[in-house]
Parts: C-alpha cells; structure tokens; sequence
C-alpha cells in the first residue's frame, strides 16, 4: 500500500478550484461535501492519490483522473460526468446513490469495492473485451460482499456481453469483426452461441434452479408422450408413472420388448442422471455462494 503514497506531495482539495494540470500528488483525509456548492470541471489530475477523501453531494464534470488512485474514499450523492478513470485504481472505497454520465473504466482495478449494477451500466465499455473483464471484477466483489442480487447482475451481463460478441462474429457487420475473424470462425463460434444459450435455457448458467426443474418436467412429459404409444402403457398415467421412474433412475417393473422403446428409456436415464448432477451443482453453488 505505502507505494501508492511514496513521491506524492501532500495537497489539498481547493487547488483543483483553479482548473489546472496536476500530478503526483497526495490528498489525504479530506472531503468536498455539499457545503461547496462549487462544480469542479476542465480539471486534469494524474499519477495522483486520493486517501479517504469523502466525495460527498458534489459534482465533477470533464475531469481526467487517469492512472490514479483512490484507498478508502466515500462516494455519496455525487454526480460524475465526462470523467475519465482510465486505468485507476478503487481500493476499498464505498459508493452511495452516486451519477455516472459518460465516464470511461477502462482498464480500471477494484480491490474490496464496487458499484452498483444499475448507477455504472450507461458507463459499462461498449468493447466486449474490456466490459466483459469490468463485469468480471465487479460480480467478484459483489459477491465476497454477499451481495448476490447485485452480482447476478453483473453475471448475466457478462453473458449477454459475451453472446452478443460471437453474434457480431457472426454477422461479421464491422469491419473489426470483418479484420479480426475469418469465414473459418462462423461454425466455431455458432456452436459457442448455441451451446450458451442452450445453458442459459436449461440452468441459467448455474444461477437459476427453476429452469432446471421445468426442463426438468419438460422432459418427463416429453418421454410420456413417447411412451404412451406402447400397447404396455397406453394410458396417459401409466406412461407418467413409467416416464418418472426412468429419469429418477428408479424401477418402474415395466420392460419394453421394442428396441425403441429401450433406447428411449436409456436415454431419459443418462438425461435424469445429468440433470440431477446439475441440480445438486447449482444448489451448492446457490448455498455456498450465501
């Protein structure tokens, strides 16, 4: 920690009321609260460190904090806009009802710290690769936090950054994607979105239990449908009863002789077995991450 304080020249915050270029130096234990009713904008600050300072009410426009560094800092009710935070560094700094407008995290490192979901989205990369590693980091923090609603956000995000990357893939709609990705990629990278969404639609990637217990069902109904054809259970129920067993893994005492039917019953097997690993996965992961 100390290497982020040795070189700086200790300052304070009212030098950046005269708009000027700062660098190197150290703001400690200071605040700008809603008794300064003064906007701090056009402001460039760099290789700085801010150490728990209380950005508290206040508003910042056009400033750029690039490669600096913020340890303990309280952020709450301020309205950030234009701001640049081009690899800095949030270590352990908390963030209340804050306003980001237009404000660039690229490269940024959070350490015991994040925003939330809903005050950092409008300000999310729109490259994939930084926004995927920004959602990466934040889902991280949420969730050593324990707070899981907020992490799920980031989660599924990732995803959707994520398949809407090998959509553009794809697509091939700009000329990026068009440099960077040859014809040979498109089967590679379809399987990779279908195999997603096929995970999202059966698990939810892990976070959501219901779909495991509807597809699930959808299964069992399926293969009662299937089996209700045989003359040995030609009833709805019996086909049910039949169909329940098979994918619990458990004897219903009914053998069919058509080899069909064994290799449905096989299948539905090896299908119950997968979907009750996946369930037991995801409630562990459900439980542990509590």
């Amino acid at each position: 920690m100390q290497q982020y304080y040795i070189g700086k020249l200790n300052s304070l915050l009212n030098c950046l009321r005269n708009n000027v270029s700062l660098s190197n130096l150290l703001f400690f234990n200071d605040s700008l609260d809603k008794s300064n009713s003064y906007i701090y904008e056009h402001i460039y600050v760099e290789r700085s460190t801010f150490s728990k300072i209380s950005f508290f009410d206040c508003t910042l426009k056009h400033i750029d904090f690039s490669h600096c560094v913020f340890i303990d800092c309280y952020f709450n009710k301020c309205i950030f806009s234009h701001i640049n935070f081009e690899n800095c560094k949030f270590i352990d700094c908390s963030f209340n009802k804050i306003s980001l407008n237009n404000c660039v995290f690229f490269y940024t490192e959070w350490e015991s710290n994040y925003i939330k979901f809903n005050d950092l989205y409008n300000c999310l990369p729109e490259k994939y690769n930084n926004r995927s590693r920004l959602c990466k980091v934040m889902a991280k923090n949420c969730i050593a936090d324990g707070n899981i609603a907020e992490y799920r956000k980031y989660f599924f995000e990732n995803i959707h950054s994520r398949e809407k990357h090998y959509r553009e893939i794809i697509l091939r709609r700009t000329d990026f994607y068009k440099s960077e990705y040859t014809l040979r990629d498109l089967p590679k990278t379809l399987l990779k979105l279908l195999c997603s969404k096929l995970n999202g639609l059966i698990w939810g990637h892990g976070e959501k239990i219901s779909n495991i217990l509807y597809s699930s069902i959808f299964i069992i109904l399926l293969f009662t449908f299937i089996y209700v054809s045989n003359s040995i259970s030609n009833t709805f129920i019996s086909a049910l009863y039949i169909s329940l067993c098979n994918f619990l893994t458990i004897s219903s005492d009914i053998t069919f002789s058509e080899s069909f039917y064994r290799y449905a019953t096989t299948i539905e097997g090896f299908l119950g077995i997968a979907f009750m690993g996946l369930f037991v996965t995801a409630l562990f992961k459900n439980i542990n991450s509590r």
